[in-house]
């Protein structure tokens, strides 16, 4: 039986009341549209280093006030992407920052001083 978060989109303000609601103190990363800056892909984690929740931009709502992103919860680590708001594509991360197992390396190896 699977998660029925996994199917089910979210707001982004819906996914961080309740991840502060839930949680002490919690580290968010966020991935955004290198054009027009929205948030494509956020991880919630409460431990550096630890892989958390993962919630990626599945669809968007227009309405006369703008764009609102709509998140489904998956793993986004190289998960192929379109901005819904500018229609930028690429892959995630955008940024290409560390990957899990680099994060998860001791400080000194990741700085290169050891």
């Amino acid at each position: 039986m699977t998660n029925i978060a996994t199917r089910m989109v979210f707001l982004l303000d819906q996914i961080m009341n309740n991840a502060r609601k839930e949680k002490g103190h919690i580290i968010i990363r966020e991935q955004r549209c290198l054009t027009c800056k929205r948030t494509l892909a956020v991880e919630i984690t409460d431990k550096l280093g630890a892989r958390g929740e993962y919630w990626v931009v599945k669809d968007a709502l227009r309405t006369k006030l703008g764009i609102d992103l709509l998140y489904g919860q998956e793993v986004w680590f190289g998960n192929y992407i379109r901005c819904p708001n500018c229609g930028r594509t690429g892959n995630l991360p955008i940024d290409k920052p560390l990957t899990a197992d680099q994060i998860a390396l001791p400080k000194e190896v990741k700085d290169g001083t050891n």
